[in-house]
């Protein structure tokens, strides 16, 4: 809560709009005899938009923000008509046509309600809408559940593209994580969003860097009058794990939110939201999971023996399935405790420890100042979260992980109309992301100053302690084998790792309509990223080296207890010192960029202490596109002009360049890289074309074809490399994977041909072919370099992946009639490539084999993908069912891919899953989710009181995410019906009895992440006011 405090403050303090999104409404009016009306005035209510029609009758309104409007429409003579309900999207043109009848009357006015466009005329791409009635009627939350509704999309994946091939825009800012790239919406609320529009797979040349979709949503902005509302949202059911799959469990998910807003002035306007978000268990499964109590004791007097052993057989008593003595050397003393496991038991319902507490902040304030409008927003979160995993379930559950994250982003935006037909818009942002992995349990400190890490491997003595069962300083707990190796009581993690990454951006848009039908589009997109990352995989090994030289006991190590380190013939000096812990920390897996290796900030390279600069990349845009709009065509023909710089170094090649090739020789000096005749690497250029048709036939009917090429930087995690991994990774191998510093961005080149057509009166079937070639795609490749001289074998990241999407796309929506609402979409689609992700290749790369040099089905290949949304609203004042609303959301998905392989315990073997066919040549089973929502809306004193009940996976369908390649299920391996497993399983029942070997064994192996969430209810209450 510190940090958005802090940004509410400056908010209010640089508090002096309207967004980017915005779209044009363009249309005639004319009298009822059909003849144009000349000098019409046509304006937006509310707001200082609006035009004169020319001699004709036509008008053309531009930059108009996203939202939904009352235009109205006056002549002299006439009566004056106001449509209302009038929806404007992003980047879309809304068509209206106004008809005026005479009035004898003067003042006189006509109210209509403005039916929904079914058939957009001037899109040349796919661009489905989804408007704020509809996202608060869903039972839906997040802005992934709600893209993923749309036809052409699984998983989050767009036609066929890896997960982050997207591009998430916030009000105009792009909203990206880019160390992971994915996507940093996290501040976002359900009843924050005006709209989310997606643009799948082509897209003008407007928006750049992605090879998916480009998601645009719109935040919410204060109304003409003051309205403001309060949401509660509870999960219902047992709030303890139990022993029925069948029950209703809560899972400890709890919602509040507000939000207020409304004019301060004629034009000056406000809104502000904040919710806070508590999950008791962050990932709800399907699955069941490993349950038990662990009872430690100091010693063991009569009364607690008898609870633990059998006095018929001296065995261990029925409720007791795990004991362990652990003797332990104190300083002079030696110490035995006790660790007695009971009550195992496989149950359903929220696991332990495993929460997180979320707290969002958005807000904006406009200024309407005719010809210049300004809106200055904010979005951010704070998030807390205990990461628990599966195998830490049976005896260790309390010894979670944490995290803390926040995420700040500002923006202004300007626009300045120049004419009617031309305008200026400038946003400029600044976005803040923070993310922070520790051990909240060995010290609750996790800033990298703290240099929390260094304790991690520190066995304390004394009882109680949260290390003191380790088996010495740096050496985790045990982690017995007669409970399959479940992580041992007191293990903790020595992990740390601490990310921020600070973005700054600029976008300015210039657009003129000449004559009507030319739409000239020109502008540049900016952002720069400072980027600090700081990272030790095991830092219990820093603590362990501590301990060895550690002669005093005083938990540091001095100059005179490290001896010759460097054996440069003289011990003891601070040289020695500083290459002593130089290795301790490499040797325990460091990454730090914008640090040195012990943590401490840095702005330039430092060879001794391995410090280096922030990464720096750069990526800019320049486009032009025109948008030729007649009665039967409109033509959009762009170029964009990108470019990309990571401002990173690496080896150069025989030519003297940074490039790939480079890689293949490292040099080392006193354990340290060698960065000697180091270069800058390239920056990435390109010229990218996009063309797109659109045929208008009538106003019932639309082709349109789009065409386009377009390129993406890669994830950053994959292009910054630290001295310190790269020299941990020459020294040590162990299966270790090394970023690229000459990264090339990856591409892609896309085509759509597509149709709308209405039908009838209230509805309208769309219909769009796709294919999609990517290429340059990230790949993990196993190389022999040149290290030192010698022959060594690295696994480096690079560019070589390849593959084919191609598909159709069917999509059947209905204006919403005598309150009903549908939307239907059903794809079919072949997602084929070399790999599915960066490190597809991590087997083949350490065990030698080939690399696949055909295509094959990708890991989120599914050929039909389906979704039905129905939706229905009482809107009557009276009667039972006045204010009765119901929706439902039903997805289907064929089975997604996964490579069968030999049988091998996934346990005891490792994972090292040898293929028995032919990659992805399997199917996981079929996905099935009906989600519902049931409300009553009653008006009481003027508040709107909502009271609704959801409903996720009503049916309680097994939906399976993964499964394990040796059986293709997720909930075992097979293994132990083999004769080896029998072997196994009798030699345990015939050491510990009530062990159930064979039940802890396909627990440890059930992830609860191979499914997803089980049928969990929710209670809601919202009062508008």
């Amino acid at each position: 809560m510190k940090r958005i405090s802090q940004c509410i403050i400056a908010f209010i303090l640089s508090s002096l709009v309207f967004s980017q999104n915005t779209g044009k409404v363009k249309g005639t009016i004319k009298s009822v005899d059909g003849a144009g009306l000349a000098g019409a005035n046509i304006t937006l209510e509310g707001t200082g938009l609006g035009v004169a029609s020319s001699e004709n009758g036509d008008f053309l309104i531009v930059n108009v923000p996203v939202g939904v409007y009352s235009i109205k429409g006056e002549y002299i003579g006439f009566s004056s008509k106001i449509i209302e309900g009038v929806r404007v999207s992003a980047d879309l043109t809304t068509v209206l046509n106004v008809e005026l009848e005479v009035s004898t009357v003067e003042g006189q006015e006509v109210r209509v309600v403005a039916e929904k466009p079914l058939v957009k005329r001037d899109a040349t791409n796919t661009n489905r809408v989804v408007s704020s009635d509809v996202i608060e009627s869903l039972p839906l939350r997040s802005v992934d559940d709600i893209v993923g509704l749309q036809a052409g999309v699984v998983d989050n994946h767009v036609r066929g593209g890896r997960s982050g091939d997207n591009a998430y825009y916030v009000d105009g800012v792009l909203m990206k994580d880019h160390w992971e790239g994915s996507n940093s919406t996290g501040g976002l609320s359900q009843v924050g969003m005006e709209e989310i529009s997606l643009q799948a797979g082509g897209y003008g040349a407007e928006y750049g860097g992605a090879n998916g979709g480009i998601i645009n949503v719109t935040s919410k902005s204060g109304g003409q009058k003051i309205s403001a509302s309060f949401e509660s949202v509870r999960d219902l059911g047992a709030t303890d794990a139990g022993t029925d799959p069948d029950k209703i469990y809560s899972y400890g998910y709890q919602v509040n939110n507000f939000e207020v807003g409304g004019p301060l002035s004629s034009n000056l306007r406000w809104w502000v939201m904040a919710e806070q978000e508590k999950r008791g268990d962050r990932n709800p499964s399907f699955s069941s999971h490993p349950y038990a109590n662990v009872t430690e004791y100091q010693t063991l007097n009569g009364a607690d023996s008898a609870s633990i052993w059998s006095a018929s057989d001296g065995g261990l008593g029925d409720n007791v399935f795990y004991y362990d003595e652990v003797t332990r050397v104190n300083g002079a003393d030696t110490a035995t405790t006790y660790l007695v496991g009971t009550d195992y038991a496989r149950k359903w319902g929220p696991v332990r420890n495993n929460g997180s507490d979320r707290t969002r902040l958005a807000g904006n304030l406009g200024i309407d100042m005719g010809n210049m409008r300004f809106k200055l927003g904010y979005s951010g979160y704070n998030y807390e979260a205990s990461r628990n995993w599966n195998d830490n379930q049976l005896l260790n559950w309390e010894n979670a992980t944490n995290r803390n994250s926040s995420m700040n982003m500002f923006y202004l935006n300007g626009t300045m109309t120049l004419s009617d037909l031309s305008y200026v818009n400038v946003v400029g942002s600044m976005k803040n992301y923070s993310t922070t992995d520790y051990n909240g349990n060995i010290s609750d400190k996790y800033e990298v100053s703290d240099r929390s890490w260094v304790n991690y491997g520190k066995r304390d003595t004394l009882f109680g302690m949260p290390t003191y069962y380790h088996r010495d300083d740096g050496k985790r707990a045990l982690s017995p084998g007669d409970v399959v190796y479940f992580e041992g009581y007191g293990y903790q993690s020595g992990r740390y790792s601490h990310r921020n990454e600070s973005q700054t951006g600029l976008r300015l848009d210039y657009v003129n309509t000449f004559f009507g039908n030319h739409e000239i589009k020109a502008g540049i997109e900016y952002y720069n990223t400072k980027l600090r990352v700081y990272e030790v995989l095991q830092g219990h090994e820093i603590y362990e080296q501590i301990s060895k030289l550690d002669a005093d006991g005083n938990g540091t190590v001095e100059m005179s207890e490290v001896g010759d380190y460097n054996a440069d013939g003289s011990a003891g000096t601070a040289e020695d010192l500083l290459d002593w812990e130089f290795s301790a920390y490499r040797n325990a897996y460091t990454t730090n960029i914008g640090y040195d290796i012990f943590g401490n900030e840095t702005d330039s390279y430092d060879e001794t202490k391995h410090g280096s600069a922030p990464g720096n990349p750069v990526s800019s845009r320049f486009y032009i596109q025109d948008q030729i709009e007649y009665s039967d065509v409109v033509v959009k023909l762009g170029l964009s002009f990108e470019s990309w710089s990571p401002n990173n170094q690496g080896p150069v090649d025989s030519d003297g360049n940074a490039t790939d090739a480079g890689l293949n020789t490292i040099n080392t000096k006193n354990n340290r890289i060698d960065r000697t005749g180091w270069k800058d690497v390239e920056a990435h250029t390109g010229i990218l074309p996009r063309v797109g048709f659109a045929f208008p036939i009538s106003d019932k009917t639309n082709f349109r074809a789009q065409y386009g090429n377009y390129w993406q930087e890669p994830s950053l995690q994959y292009v910054y490399l630290s001295d310190s991994e790269l020299a941990a990774n020459v020294s040590q191998g162990n299966m270790v994977t090394t970023p690229n510093p000459a990264m090339k961005p990856e591409r892609t080149t896309s085509y759509e041909v597509g149709f709308t057509q209405q039908i009838g009166q209230s509805a309208a079937l769309d219909v769009v072919g796709f294919y999609k070639e990517i290429r340059d795609y990230m790949q993990l490749v196993n190389r022999t370099i040149m290290l030192n001289g010698s022959e060594f074998n690295l696994a480096y990241y690079g560019t070589g992946d390849f593959g084919v999407t191609r598909g159709f796309s069917a999509n059947l929506s209905m204006r919403r009639v005598k309150g009903f609402l549908a939307d239907f979409n059903y794809t079919w689609m072949e997602a084929r490539g070399t790999g599915s992700d960066p490190a597809s290749n991590f087997n083949i790369a350490w065990i030698g084999d080939e690399y696949p040099t055909v295509i094959n089905r990708l890991d989120f290949d599914q050929t039909h993908t389906g979704s039905v949304v129905l939706d229905y609203r009482n809107t009557s004042t009276s009667g039972l069912l006045s204010g009765f609303g119901a929706s439902a959301v039903y997805s289907v998905g064929s089975g997604q891919a996964y490579t069968p392989s030999k049988m091998v315990s996934t346990i005891f073997d490792r994972g090292w899953n040898a293929p028995l066919a032919a990659i992805n040549s399997a199917d996981m089973p079929w996905y099935k989710n009906l989600d519902i929502r049931i409300e009553k809306t009653t008006n009481i004193s003027g508040y709107n009181l909502n009271i609704y009940c959801l409903v996720l996976n009503a049916l309680n369908h097994e939906n399976v995410k993964e499964v394990i390649p040796t059986s293709g299920r997720a909930d075992t391996d097979g293994w132990l019906a083999t004769a080896e497993g029998q072997v196994w399983v009798n030699s345990q029942n015939s050491v510990y009895p009530n062990a159930d070997a064979e039940a802890l064994y396909n627990d440890r192996l059930r992830d609860p992440g191979n499914w997803s969430n089980p049928r969990t209810m929710r209670l809601g209450v919202q009062v508008n006011f």
